[in-house]
């Protein structure tokens, strides 16, 4: 008696769980009224059908979650208008789901004369906010046909062989639209050939001008950084700019790194040294010393007089200004 009883409790408890019923409330896009609509609803494997009152309904679903296929039609038009899917929670009392107006589209493929196309290759360019599974092709007799496709426009292109047509179809809520793609345009393999080439040309352009333009942006960048260099090395002269005429100072931006050095401690050697001391002083290698004094003496910057073998070194008075 006692199991019996403890029975009938767990099947009276178990029976609002299985049974619980949920309100759903259909909302659209353009805030349809969907009194007198007909309602059907897949989910699982069962089917619910009711003609609306209102824009809302009490369904008892088996489980907790449920993927539902929603289909509202308006009975004065040859075809769904509304359309959505989408997984929801039956544990809540109340859910508003979204569905959007949709169309119908019914369209066939035709060569020059007139002919039905079977397995014509088919593309779609469509603003869809559901996901609609496109057909590939045409069946064999030539023809397709799309369900619940959103209303707008959409670009349909097929082809066959060397041979292509489009058109643009405008699916109406609750309307079916009838296209037909003549394939008219040519696609000859001359021209594919010179497609191909020319859109090779454009890559070549594409990747030489960024080429081009890394190279000039490094090429700026070192500009920039020797200028900088330049200008940290005049101030590391120890230079009173009062002292030396306007002509000393632009001389000196003129220099490469060595002749700066050179001329720097010239400066700081009240004007003249010898060539061993400026070497100690610059670090200079020998040879690449000597060509460099060679230079400054050739621009009249430095004077070189020689005493033996040693070699006394000055500022001349054009430099000095």
């Amino acid at each position: 008696m006692k199991k019996r009883l403890i029975f009938l409790i767990f099947v009276m408890l178990l029976i609002p769980i299985i049974y619980a019923q949920t309100e759903i409330t259909f909302i659209s896009p353009d805030n349809e009224d969907f009194s007198n609509y007909y309602l059907t609803l897949n989910f699982d494997d069962a089917l619910h059908k009711e003609f609306l009152t209102t824009s809302k309904t009490i369904i008892k679903f088996p489980s907790a979650e449920e993927s539902v296929i929603i289909n509202l039609d308006n009975l004065k038009t040859p075809n769904n208008d509304y359309y959505g899917v989408e997984k929801i929670d039956t544990t809540k009392d109340s859910l508003n789901i979204l569905v959007f107006p949709v169309g119908y589209i019914q369209g066939s493929v035709v060569d020059k004369t007139g002919n039905l196309v079977p397995n014509a290759k088919l593309s779609f360019t469509c603003h869809s906010p559901i996901a609609i599974n496109f057909p590939e092709k045409t069946d064999s007799t030539g023809f397709f046909h799309i369900n619940n496709m959103p209303v707008g426009e959409c670009l349909i292109i097929a082809s066959a062989g060397e041979s292509v047509g489009k058109t643009t179809a405008k699916i109406n809520k609750g309307e079916v639209s009838e296209i037909e793609i003549v394939l008219m345009q040519e696609v000859s393999k001359s021209s594919f050939v010179f497609v191909t080439f020319l859109l090779l040309l454009i890559g070549v352009l594409i990747v030489g001008g960024i080429i081009f333009l890394i190279f000039r942006y490094n090429l700026t960048k070192k500009k920039v950084v020797k200028k900088e260099e330049i200008k940290l090395k005049e101030k590391d002269i120890p230079l009173e700019k009062e002292k030396y005429s306007k002509k000393t100072l632009v001389l000196l931006e003129t220099f490469s790194d060595k002749e700066r050095k050179i001329v720097q401690f010239l400066l700081d050697s009240d004007n003249h040294s010898s060539q061993s001391k400026i070497r100690h002083a610059t670090k200079i290698p020998r040879t690449s010393l000597s060509r460099t004094l060679k230079g400054l003496e050739r621009k009249k910057i430095i004077l070189i007089e020689k005493h033996g073998k040693m070699a006394s070194i000055s500022l001349t008075p054009f430099f000095l200004g």
